[in-house]
């Protein structure tokens, strides 16, 4: 969107102010000085980033670019939640400009998606539509987050599931495949998640030490892109297929 008609007045605070027009509207934007001379070199500043910074994309626009970035950058799972978050925020706001995205539109986006599906999953979403926002403005197609103060809705506090050591002995017992039950034994005995362990490697077992490191690779990507270190014990251990 063009802006125009750059301007400076003084408010009766004392503080130089820059006016322009913005897609038709009267905007206004606090230099932060009291003085002219400093209020002119701010201008000439904000008149500079105007003519520098990158057009802002509609919203379509932008998620195919993001999306693409995305998958490059962070696990799949991830990647599913931005898609997600990314289309159903189009369906509500419209394939509008990115920085015309306003939190009218993520109060709407909550209520809407409340219709489908629980506040712990609107909460997720409005999350990652969060960490999607802030890549926009590092790429500078935005100038400020609209949803980096975007509440989160109430949830319900929930007990974490906990197994009985009879329950899990339940559970493995109804497993028929060797390996699946070997893969839940394993999971149980690391705290390993199921992409960690489809994508463990030999070169990130320390036998000689008996650690596991989770890491990414050039077709995984951990959660959050962190490494980690595990203990083996010696079920695992001979899970592995090693024998002492």
């Amino acid at each position: 969107m063009s802006i125009t008609h750059l301007s400076l007045f003084k408010r009766s605070n004392g503080f130089w102010y820059i006016i322009y027009n913005e897609g038709g509207r009267q905007r206004w934007k606090s230099t932060g000085v009291t003085l002219k001379s400093n209020a002119l070199k701010k201008l000439t500043e904000f008149d500079e980033l105007l003519r520098t910074r990158s057009v802002s994309k509609t919203v379509k626009q932008f998620t195919a670019e993001f999306l693409s970035y995305a998958e490059a950058t962070y696990a799949k799972p991830t990647v599913d939640i931005f898609a997600i978050g990314m289309r159903h925020l189009l369906n509500i706001s419209g394939d509008c400009l990115l920085n015309q995205l306003t939190p009218q539109h993520i109060d709407k986006y909550k209520s809407e998606r409340l219709k489908a599906v629980t506040a712990t999953t609107v909460n997720v979403e409005i999350r990652g539509l969060r960490t999607v926002m802030n890549v926009a403005l590092r790429w500078k197609m935005i100038e400020s987050n609209p949803f980096s103060g975007a509440q989160l809705l109430k949830t319900p506090e929930q007990a974490p599931t906990i197994f009985s050591k009879e329950d899990f002995q339940k559970l493995v017992s109804i497993i028929n495949e060797g390996w699946l039950k070997e893969m839940v034994l394993f999971a149980a005995l690391t705290g390993m998640r199921r992409g960690e362990i489809i994508n463990l490697r030999w070169q990130d077992v320390d036998l000689h030490r008996k650690l596991i490191h989770i890491q990414g690779n050039s077709t995984f990507k951990t959660k959050k892109g962190k490494r980690r270190t595990i203990p083996i014990s010696n079920v695992a251990y001979h899970l592995l297929g090693i024998r002492s």
